[in-house]
């Protein structure tokens, strides 16, 4: 199936029902299911991500220096995407707001 990353990423919303992950050129969608009903879509591209919050909010972050795993992050750090081994958190102020966050890695 060909998406088009741009009408994907900026016009149109995720669709990811038939599945938690789906790849787009230059980038790599999923779905991450966490604690208390909560879940993240992100669009994963080689310098940043794109996530969009089940609570209706959207953040775009840069890749910053992490010494385990993945993690992204706003300029003051008060807005933190964490990817380790599959599994992601989010942490707003310095408390986890999104937690257990699991990357299925369903196609």
């Amino acid at each position: 199936m060909g998406v088009d990353f741009f009408t994907t990423h900026f016009i149109a919303p995720l669709d990811l029902s038939s599945g938690n992950t789906v790849t787009l050129v230059g980038a790599t969608a999923v779905l991450f299911t966490c604690r208390a009903s909560r879940s993240v879509r992100v669009v994963f591209s080689d310098n940043d991500v794109r996530l969009s919050l089940s609570d209706g909010r959207t953040i775009e972050l840069p890749k910053v220096l992490s010494v385990s795993g993945a993690q992204y992050a706003n300029p003051d750090s008060s807005f933190v995407f964490s990817d380790i081994e599959d599994t992601g958190t989010v942490t707003e102020n310095g408390t986890v707001t999104y937690a257990d966050c699991a990357d299925e890695h369903t196609e």
